[in-house]
């Protein structure tokens, strides 16, 4: 059961996390809108870059939580306050199915899944965008020499 004070913590690092989304938001942060312009002709890699947006930031809940408690309770409070912390986070990541609701022991592995599923996306993305970038070359030297050959034949045209 959390007391009044720890319940005061957890819904200040609620409110501190989700203010970070609004403000993403609000300011127009490029990792949020980039991608509705950069995949605009991919649903798919449109998708995977704003779960990546929204996998950051369920992660970034531990994160804030620990720099709050560092700065405003005491250190002898730490690790019960990690205890009950993890316990709401848990929570919070079942409800997206990341973790199951029923114990304490899966907040690392929730948090390493959350991090491993960021790298999977963003590798993804590079690759995709890796492959883009190969195609315009691609594009680009057929063009090449598709100009290069025409200049020949009209060259060897006005041999004749």
């Amino acid at each position: 059961m959390l007391h009044s004070n720890e319940v005061s913590i957890v819904l200040d690092v609620l409110k501190i996390t989700r203010a970070n989304m609004c403000r993403d938001f609000l300011e127009h942060n490029p990792v949020i809108y980039t991608p509705s312009y950069k995949y605009e002709l991919s649903p798919k890699l449109l998708e995977i870059a704003r779960d990546r947006y929204f996998l950051v930031w369920l992660s970034s809940h531990w994160q804030v939580f620990i720099t709050y408690i560092e700065e405003n309770c005491s250190i002898e409070r730490h690790d019960k306050l990690k205890v009950e912390f993890s316990g709401t986070l848990i929570r919070l990541l079942s409800r997206w199915s990341i973790l199951q609701e029923n114990s304490n022991s899966q907040l690392n592995l929730g948090l390493t899944l959350i991090k491993d599923m960021e790298n999977g996306l963003n590798a993804f993305i590079q690759t995709t965008e890796n492959t883009d970038a190969l195609k315009n070359k691609l594009v680009m030297a057929l063009e090449k020499n598709r100009i290069l050959f025409d200049r020949q034949i009209k060259k060897l045209e006005g041999e004749l």
